[in-house]
């Protein structure tokens, strides 16, 4: 199988305050956020996590068998080693699934799609005019379909890649 290609640079939330908090519930989700700083403010960490409530409302409004949900997660940790060196390092994780039936539960589907992706950015500024940034990155993706007929089937497709990137900018 071939495998997607690309470089994961996720910029997210600086951490506001030494200490931060946030839930939230809406009608499509519940999630919270924490962030928060440590080392006299030279590093910085922030981890978040999320969690439909789709799942919540289709059984309450719907009679139709069947469950759409997801669920995800960030986190980030940042640390300023000296004034030319940061170095941050990343995951996010989600996971999309959803089943369906018929009535009579002969006939069954789902699918369940689940994505990690690690990274680690170091920041240079080597003067006041030269900057660069180097990525290194993990991406694995998993894929899962599964028809369930009488007869029953099962299929799977995991996809791997790592990949990197380095980008040199001068400001002059």
């Amino acid at each position: 199988m071939d495998a997607p290609i690309g470089v994961v640079d996720i910029t997210s939330l600086d951490a506001p305050a030494p200490r931060y908090g946030e839930v939230n519930l809406s009608f499509f989700n519940a999630s919270a956020l924490y962030a928060g700083q440590f080392a006299a403010n030279r590093g910085e960490w922030v981890a978040s996590l999320r969690r439909s409530n789709l799942d919540v409302w289709y059984h309450a409004f719907s009679k139709l068998p069947g469950t759409p949900s997801y669920l995800d997660g960030f986190g980030k940790l940042s640390y300023q080693v000296n004034d030319q060196l940061r170095l941050t390092a990343g995951t996010l994780y989600s996971q999309d699934e959803i089943s369906l039936a018929v009535d009579d539960g002969d006939e069954q589907a789902s699918a369940d799609y689940t994505d990690q992706y690690y990274w680690v950015r170091l920041e240079h500024q080597l003067t006041d005019a030269l900057n660069g940034t180097t990525v290194l990155s993990l991406v694995s993706e998993s894929v899962a379909l599964r028809p369930r007929l009488s007869t029953g089937t099962d299929c799977s497709a995991p996809v791997q890649s790592r990949t990197n990137a380095t980008r040199w900018r001068s400001d002059a």
